[in-house]
């Protein structure tokens, strides 16, 4: 079963396409979206089709930055009820933190993490979705949460710089001027990059009570929310899923992955242990599934392997693989080729 996406993520959709001289009608139909969706913001439909719908109306009205300017035209609504639990956090860290934990309620398809290096990077990460018909959407879900964060902080998010993993597709002064910052493309992740103070300000609607009061209301919605979401509920699967995006920044940790799932480190360590793992054992367990896919894509440096499975010194990597597999990267190679 494909993930799904609440029908709010259609808001604004109609009145764009309109305004552009399309055919708003015709072009949900092509993608097999029912215009009933419009009316109904309990309604859930295949994110691929959303993503579809993007691409479909991109090409029609000639317009490469479709999905990032419905973005901008949206706010936190298209979240549904998590978008109160965003309006009443602390601050801009508590929201991301709060929302990554219940994004599935607007949508599995799209998870959302922070990583650190001199920068905070606010990721997201789009999975089962095809890569070669994603740009749409995955532009349309920074442009959202970007817009989502000037929101919350009364448009006053700044932002250093933006990244998308794809080739560009839009005029780099039209970047620009919407995220008023530099826009890099063919990067490693999609991600908001902003200075670790960016994330300590205050939401100018927190509320407290709200908050609790709103978690609670989540967690009823919880069961509900199972049913389309294709997220394994157990602890370990999130661990590993972070893990794996986390790693090629070199600063992964069990305090920063328990900081990512809202959890206290010796939580999550409980946790786990409850589900017969343990961090390390995860994060061993995912570099030796790793390694051998990067040492197969030919002429990749032996240190960026190193780099990309997390290691900050080339020696450590050689060591670890000696005691996985006996011998060194380089005699594995070797032999692998005989």
């Amino acid at each position: 079963m494909l993930p799904l996406v609440r029908s709010t993520i259609l808001n604004g959709y109609t009145k764009l396409v309109t305004e552009n001289g399309g055919d708003a009608e015709l072009f949900l139909d092509r993608a097999k979206i029912s215009p009933d969706n419009l009316d109904n913001i309990d309604a859930f439909f295949p994110y691929s089709n959303f993503g579809a719908l993007l691409e479909i109306s991109a090409a029609e009205l000639q317009k490469p930055d479709f999905g990032l300017t419905l973005a901008m035209n949206q706010d936190q609504a298209i979240l549904g009820p998590v978008a109160f639990l965003a309006l009443s956090s602390k601050n801009l860290k508590q929201a991301i933190l709060e929302v990554s934990k219940s994004l599935h309620h607007l949508t599995p398809a799209v998870a959302l993490f922070l990583r650190y290096d001199q920068l905070a990077h606010v990721c997201l990460d789009l999975s089962n979705v095809d890569y070669l018909s994603s740009h749409q959407s995955t532009e349309h879900a920074i442009g959202a949460t970007f817009s989502i964060f000037q929101k919350l902080l009364d448009n006053n998010f700044n932002a250093e710089s933006i990244w998308f993993t794809h080739r560009q597709i839009g005029s780099t002064n039209n970047y620009e001027t919407i995220f008023g910052c530099p826009v890099h493309f063919e990067k490693p992740s999609n991600s908001i990059n902003v200075r670790s103070s960016e994330l300590e300000k205050s939401v100018t609607t927190a509320n407290p009570d709200l908050h609790e009061l709103v978690n609670k209301y989540l967690k009823l919605l919880d069961p509900v929310s199972t049913l389309i979401s294709q997220d394994s509920s157990d602890i370990a699967s999130k661990v590993r899923h972070l893990v794996i995006k986390l790693m090629p920044t070199a600063r992964l940790s069990r305090c920063i992955v328990a900081e990512n799932l809202g959890l206290h480190e010796r939580a999550l360590h409980r946790k786990l242990k409850c589900e017969g793992t343990t961090f390390e054992k995860i994060l061993e367990e995912t570099r030796t599934e790793q390694v051998k896919s990067l040492l197969s894509q030919s002429g990749m440096p032996m240190s960026q392997i190193a780099g990309l499975l997390g290691y900050n010194e080339q020696s450590s990597f050689n060591r670890a693989f000696k005691r996985w597999y006996g011998m060194s990267p380089k005699e594995y190679l070797s032999k692998s080729r005989e």
